[in-house]
């Protein structure tokens, strides 16, 4: 068979896109290649699915067997060859589309290639091209790329085959195919509790790398560490930070000759500063018994609230105590063996603070003896009385002592002697039961212990005071009482009243304390009087005595009734009395009937008088009672007396007066009750005298008053009096306010007004203070009101509805003490803004990196405003200026691809107003051009260089060296 490893030729038909793919450096989507050679009059068509494969990628090369003369060739078997790197898929091999079974598959030859071999029948498998007959059959197998493939390096495909006309020798014919590099991602795992001084494990996952590759841990632009990536592709870095505070970190992957570069998005650590080193200190414990609860205490420094000390006896865990503000925390321990124990106090740390731990040595005694403590009966006890406590302790032995309490009051202590007696005085206070308790202490090796007895306490005798009340005005034959006094008040006991040795009577003792006894002296002079108290049960008797002095005996006295005349309801009547002996003192009571109307003094002529003011017409009997003086006794007599009906009393009201300023005529008014033409009344402004008016029949009387001065005026209104009424008077308080200031009212000058637009109408009021009101008006049409500020200022907001002149007019109220004014002034309204709308032309062709321009048009078209271009909130424009055709250009270059929310806001030029518009933009990625240039091996010595451009196609210098290579290799 003869070797046809000699003449092909490159097919016109391979593409420039197979080309690019096949000679390209990155990895892209699938780029089919395809190329065409011949062999005498065989003709060879080599396909592969994707000459640019990514690691994994499964790729199907097809090889197509053709004649070009009519004689006939048959196919007996088929070497497929491929770089090591990419491995069979098992069962893909097929021969005019039917599976062939059994290939020979050598992964590798040992020279970097492996091989598909099948093995067809003599005649199964024709390659014709004749009349009546025409077979072109196609071999196609399947390969994955593997990890080993080298990226960006033509990897050699090609053929051998054996027929019933030769054999082929094609190994390295091609298609080549160039693996690119595997995309790779980074993540860099959230950083959490990151602190300066403790170590901090940083995670970052790589997809797209290899197990044993590095990536590298960056805080900001500084390598910190590095990792290697596992199975998984996960790395990681125990960092230290050296500082606190705000670090970025990010993960970088290095990238390798099998995958690509790539960076995890930076990440913003907060790094808090270094813990504080803590100390731990245990307390020492003594006294520390069997069964007994002790209480163990560590303290950690520095201290403060926060963590937890665990306190453990050797290896055994006891519990654990919380860390309070004192940086302290505690844990009763009951040892349950006696002996030496090692306490450890470990504490947890907490936010800031290292933990730490301590160790102590405690000797633990033996639990103690239980012991019992009995209280001896207690008899007798009186309150005020000393009565002795004893308590016995057992097992008895000197040492402890006993506490010795009322219910919670501790009474004392007695001290244990050797027969194990303690006791204690004990003078009660109060009377009644009382639950005494013993509690023994305990001593060394034995328990406390306690216990309780109940106690009567009866009350103790209560020491008693008499005191007699002083005796005033003792007279021979007058019965004077004597008082006495005994504490404590209760009734029961009496008191004996004595004068000198003779005993005058007793009294009662009643609940207040008090006995009382009547005497009555039968000699004048000094007497010593004696008051001597019983007692009675539970307080003791006693006694007091005093000096008391007796006068000689009253003198009679006579009292007369002058004679009453003229008396009249509700007129005041002089009552007089005489008293015989004329002397000053006593006074004299006047009573009418059983009424008594008050008491007079008794003067010097003994003479007493009375102002009394009958209540009701008709006859009186009057009584004059002398009370007696020193040394006169008592007397009375009556009278008769005739009174007349009163006359009616009258009411006078002065009607509030309101509104009063000096200078100004006020009616001063006042109403008589009741009401009847008669008498004036006379109107006073303090003690001067305004003037009079007569009481007309409806009981009003009037004065006109002009005030001359301002402030608080007292008004009183005088009546007269007329038959059979009496007089009265009423005053009023008037506040008279100063004359009233003249103000005037400025209205500020407006500019700009404009239809529909709010306008501020300003007036000034003077003087400038604040109250009243400023009516605003558009000539006879009332606009509205403003309230005058404290500067005299008042202010309404206008929108003018008409253009053109407006008089408007600003009007003050007016305030307390100052008059109201007005003012007038010419405003021009200009017509409102024209509304605009802003439309942004459409914007195409838009990719990163290309400027283009965006123009906006306001519409009306008026020269004037300024447009500001932003791409979402970023301004990419400002103020570009908007011409006479409404138009306004600025040029955007992007920066990133994707769709952008573009706004134009124009800003409006004084007669158009304001507007804005938005669109969404998409930009397209930028696009770069990357120049191929490929090399076709032949057998001969005849170059064959083709250069291809991305946009695909052939140049002519590849068609004349494809022209050449026809004419040297032609069929054979």
């Amino acid at each position: 068979m003869t070797n046809r490893h000699v003449a092909r030729i490159l097919a016109a038909t391979t593409t420039a896109a197979s080309a690019l793919a096949l000679f390209g450096t990155g990895v892209a989507d699938a780029n089919p290649g395809s190329i065409t050679w011949s062999s005498g009059s065989s003709q060879y068509t080599r396909t592969i699915s994707n000459v640019s494969p990514a690691e994994g990628d499964t790729i199907t090369v097809s090889t197509q067997f053709a004649r070009t003369s009519i004689v006939d060739e048959y196919i007996y078997n088929i070497k497929d060859r491929h770089p090591a790197c990419i491995t069979y898929v098992p069962g893909s091999a097929t021969m005019g589309g039917s599976a062939v079974s059994n290939p020979e598959v050598v992964a590798d030859e040992g020279n970097g290639g492996g091989y598909v071999r099948v093995t067809f029948g003599a005649t199964s498998w024709p390659v014709q091209n004749r009349l009546g007959a025409h077979s072109s059959p196609t071999f196609s197998v399947q390969y994955k790329v593997g990890h080993g493939c080298a990226r960006g390096v033509a990897l050699t495909t090609g053929m051998d085959y054996g027929g019933s006309l030769g054999s082929g020798l094609f190994d390295t014919e091609g298609p080549s195919i160039t693996v690119g590099k595997n995309a790779t991602t980074t993540t860099l795992a959230p950083v959490s509790g990151a602190r300066a001084g403790q170590p901090v494990t940083l995670t970052a996952t790589v997809t797209g790398g290899s197990a044993g590759d590095t990536i590298g841990f960056y805080d900001g632009g500084t390598q910190i560490g590095t990792g290697t990536l596992d199975a998984t592709g996960t790395a990681t870095y125990q960092w230290t930070p050296t500082v606190s505070g705000n670090r970025t970190l990010t993960a970088q992957y290095p990238g390798t000759a099998y995958a690509n570069a790539s960076q995890s998005a930076p990440q913003t650590v907060n790094v808090a500063a270094a813990d504080v080193a803590s100390t731990i200190a245990l307390n020492p414990v003594t006294g520390a018994k069997v069964g007994t609860a002790t209480t163990l205490t560590a303290k950690v420094t520095p201290a403060a609230a926060g963590g937890t000390v665990q306190f453990a006896d050797g290896t055994t865990v006891l519990g654990t105590g919380q860390v309070d503000a004192t940086g302290t925390a505690t844990y009763q321990w009951t040892p349950a063996a006696a002996g030496a124990h090692t306490l450890t106090a470990t504490f947890s740390g907490r936010d800031g603070v290292t933990g730490s731990s301590t160790t102590g040595q405690v000797s633990v005694a033996a639990a103690d003896v239980a012991s019992t403590t009995t209280l001896a009966p207690v008899t007798g006890a009186k309150v005020g009385t000393a009565t002795t406590l004893t308590a016995k302790v057992t097992p008895a032995a000197a040492g402890g002592t006993v506490q010795f309490a009322d219910g919670a009051t501790v009474l004392g202590t007695g001290q244990v002697d050797a027969t194990g007696t303690a006791t204690y005085q004990w003078t009660p206070a109060a009377s009644g039961p009382h639950t005494v308790t013993a509690t023994f202490s305990g001593r060394d090796g034995v328990t406390g212990s306690n216990t309780t007895g109940q106690v009567s306490v009866a009350a103790a005798d209560v020491a008693s005071t008499t005191t007699l009340n002083p005796v005033a005005g003792a007279k021979v034959g007058t019965a004077t009482t004597l008082t006495a006094t005994v504490t404590p008040a209760a009734a029961g006991g009496t008191v004996q009243f004595a004068d000198g040795t003779t005993v005058l009577g007793t009294g009662q003792v009643d609940a207040i304390g008090t006995a009382t006894y009547q005497w009555t002296p039968s000699a004048s002079g000094a007497h010593t009087l004696t008051a001597t108290f019983s007692g009675r049960d539970g307080v003791t008797g006693s006694n007091t005595t005093a000096q008391v002095s007796v006068v000689a005996a009253d003198v009679a006295s006579t009292i007369t009734l002058n004679t009453v005349t003229g008396a009249k309801v509700g007129t005041a009547t002089t009552l007089t009395a005489t008293v015989t002996p004329a002397a000053a003192g006593g006074t004299v009571e006047f009573a009418d009937g059983a009424t008594v109307l008050g008491t007079g003094q008794v003067d010097t002529t003994g003479t007493a008088t009375y102002q009394w003011t009958p209540a009701a017409a008709g006859a009186h009997a009057l009584t004059a009672t002398f009370s007696g003086r020193d040394g006169v006794t008592g007397s009375n007599t009556t009278a008769q007396v005739s009174v007349a009906a009163a006359d009616v009393a009258s009411t006078t009201t002065l009607n509030p007066v309101t509104g009063a300023k000096v200078g100004t005529a006020t009616t001063l008014t006042a109403t008589v009750t009741p009401a009847a033409a008669g008498g004036t009344v006379q109107f006073a402004d303090g003690t001067t005298v305004l003037g009079t008016g007569q009481v007309d029949a409806t009981g009003t009387a009037t004065y006109q008053w002009t005030p001359a001065a301002a402030g608080a005026h007292t008004l009183t209104a005088t009546f007269s009096g007329r038959d059979g009424v009496t007089g009265s008077n009423a005053t009023g308080q008037v506040s008279v306010a100063a004359a009233d200031v003249a103000s005037t009212t400025t209205l500020n000058p407006v500019t700009g007004a404009k239809v529909g637009t709010a306008t501020t109408l300003t007036a000034t009021v003077t003087p400038a203070a604040a109250g009243g009101t400023v009516e605003f008006a558009d000539g006879t049409t009332v606009l509205g009101t403003g309230q005058v500020d404290a500067t005299g200022t008042a202010t309404y907001q206008w929108t003018p509805g008409a253009s053109g002149a407006h008089t408007l007019t600003a009007t003050f109220s007016g305030r307390d003490g100052v008059t109201g004014s007005n003012t007038t002034a010419q405003v021009s309204v200009a017509p409102a803004d024209v509304a605009s709308t802003t439309t942004l032309n459409p914007v195409t062709g838009a990719a990163v990196g290309t400027a283009i321009p965006l123009t906006v048009t306001v519409d009306p078209a008026a020269a004037g405003g300024t447009v500001t271009f932003k791409d979402g909130g970023t301004v990419i424009g400002t103020a570009a200026q908007v011409g006479a055709d409404g138009t306004a250009t600025v040029m955007w270059t992007p920066a990133t691809p994707g769709a952008h929310t573009l706004t134009a806001d124009y800003s409006g030029n004084g007669t158009v107003s304001a507007s804005t518009t938005n669109v969404t933009v998409t930009v397209a990625a930028a696009t770069t051009t990357t120049p191929v240039t490929t090399t076709v091996p032949v057998t001969t010595t005849v170059p064959a260089t083709t250069t291809a451009a991305p946009s695909g196609g052939f140049g002519s210098s590849n068609s004349d060296i494809l022209a050449g290579l026809s004419a040297a290799f032609g069929p054979r």
